[in-house]
């Protein structure tokens, strides 16, 4: 080593600042290869509908701009649209034909592909004050050619999400001649879309459906997300699911649909309603693969929860979520649903004013589509209605593990009536005290139940009367309990307990 290095190297400040110094180069030369091979990222396009002459004050049309805005979005793969806090009125309404046909559209977002569509605080308002006429008859049916515009509608488009807006159909200034039926007049529309997401939403007021996806198409939507959706007070359903294959909904709330004033409801005026109707399932794409989770379906004039086709819905679950049916003016059938698969979980229902719980759907026909229901450690809060209505014919559903509390004031003899399950286990059944004294056959096996065990009947009845436990002659039963004798009377037809 040269004279003179060792001296510099004894300097300890010195010694220091050079390491630091070749550190500095070192680093400098290792980064070069990494740093030529990155690639700078380009940011994410955002265009803000007020650039294309929306105003959102509530008071000016904002059709044209956010005709404009939808269309310059989706020419922009992976592009924002920004609306700003305000209101954006829609203030002009569809005529699809007849002699005052005109050209106005839904606000159509074609082929978007990862756009964001965000509107926090902000509200999408849609003009209700116009009359839907009976235009024309089809089969016997009124139908009008007058209908509101469709904020947004969804064609041919995927990974998109809507996050943050308030859409308000205005639906209780509308009106309607007599029996004319709802129109294409939905808050979000989509058709033929996948892998996308909806979030913190609210709909409400549409004469149609709050949400209707995988419509007006043979084509199913696939893998759709709902998050924080709240669906009330539209015409027909919360949310209608046409042609949609896997998906999730979570912690949402469908309510008080049908319910809109004097405009009145459509059929079924459901919470929720799956209904593959227009078209028959594709091949392997059939609709369902759908999770309901942590949501409300509460005081809809229809049932809260309807599928009705095992043919064409392949699997549904429902899991810790609520259902409430307690208002006298609402379907008989406050739940019905049956998939070819179906799980309900973990929920809760209140259901009163004369509705009823069924387990499976009405037409004996369709049973040999159903491969499995399942109703697993439910809690069943039933007062003064029709109680669960079971299968009318044997099918594969299962009552396991439910808690169920039975109250009723009138002298109904079958409150509930579980003939035809495959499995009754497990459930804890409660009689209230009601203050009616007489019989109630409140449970009755004596039709094709292939097993009933490990039951409890309970009661904290202590006036005179009693409940019957109706056991068939076909059923095989085992370890059922009854800690107040006094007040069931179990019967046995050609059987005992085991």
């Amino acid at each position: 080593m040269p004279p003179g290095i060792l001296d510099i190297f004894r300097d300890k400040r010195t010694a220091v600042l050079f390491a630091f110094v070749a550190a500095g180069i070192l680093s400098s030369i290792s980064c070069i290869p990494e740093t030529a091979s990155k690639v700078t990222e380009i940011p994410k396009k955002t265009i803000n509908v007020k650039d294309f002459g929306a105003k959102g004050d509530g008071i000016a049309d904002d059709y044209d701009a956010l005709q404009a805005a939808a269309s310059a979005v989706c020419q922009s793969p992976g592009a924002s649209l920004l609306f700003p806090e305000g209101t954006y009125r829609i203030n002009r309404y569809r005529i699809t034909g007849g002699p005052k046909q005109n050209n106005v559209q839904n606000i159509r977002y074609i082929g978007c592909t990862g756009t964001t569509i965000s509107g926090i605080r902000a509200k999408i308002e849609v003009t209700g004050d116009f009359h839907r006429p009976a235009d024309y008859k089809k089969d016997g049916t009124s139908f009008s050619y007058v209908t509101s515009v469709i904020p947004f509608e969804m064609i041919n488009s995927s990974g998109f999400r809507i996050i943050g807006f308030q859409l308000a159909g205005n639906v209780e200034k509308m009106s309607r001649d007599p029996k004319v039926v709802e129109g294409s007049a939905s808050g979000i529309l989509t058709t033929n879309c996948q892998d996308y997401f909806i979030e913190d939403v609210s709909v409400h007021s549409f004469s149609a459906d709050g949400i209707t996806l995988g419509g007006n198409s043979e084509l199913a939507d696939q893998r759709v997300h709902l998050l924080n959706v709240t669906s009330t007070h539209n015409a027909r359903q919360g949310l209608a699911l046409i042609q949609v294959r896997g998906g999730d909904v979570m912690n949402s709330v469908f309510s008080g649909n049908g319910r809109t004033g004097a405009y009145g409801s459509h059929a079924p005026a459901a919470g929720v309603a799956v209904e593959p109707v227009r078209y028959p399932p594709q091949e392997n794409v059939f609709t369902g693969a759908i999770t309901f989770d942590k949501c409300r379906f509460e005081e809809n004039v229809g049932p809260q929860f309807l599928s009705g086709r095992p043919e064409a819905v392949d699997s549904l679950t429902i899991k810790d979520s609520y259902i409430k049916s307690t208002l006298p003016d609402t379907s008989d059938t406050a739940f019905m649903s049956v998939p070819k698969v179906g799980l309900v979980v973990g929920s809760t229902f209140e259901i009163a004013a004369g509705h009823s719980v069924a387990l499976a759907v009405y037409r004996p026909e369709q049973y040999g589509n159903i491969s499995r229901l399942a109703y697993n450690k439910n809690t069943f809060e039933l007062g003064d209605n029709k109680g669960i209505i079971a299968p009318l014919q044997a099918a594969p559903v299962e009552l396991v593990g439910n808690n169920i509390k039975i109250e009723s004031r009138t002298a109904d003899r079958s409150l509930l009536r579980l003939d035809y399950l495959t499995l009754v286990e497990n459930n804890y059944i409660f009689e209230a005290n009601s203050g009616y004294s007489g019989v109630h056959y409140t449970v009755l096996y004596e039709k094709g139940n292939a097993t009933v065990r490990n039951n409890k009947y309970d009661t904290d009845r202590s006036n005179p009367g009693y409940f019957d436990v109706y056991y068939g002659p076909e059923i095989v039963t085992a370890g059922d309990t009854f800690p107040h004798p006094a007040n069931f009377q179990p019967h046995y037809v050609r059987t005992k307990l085991q």
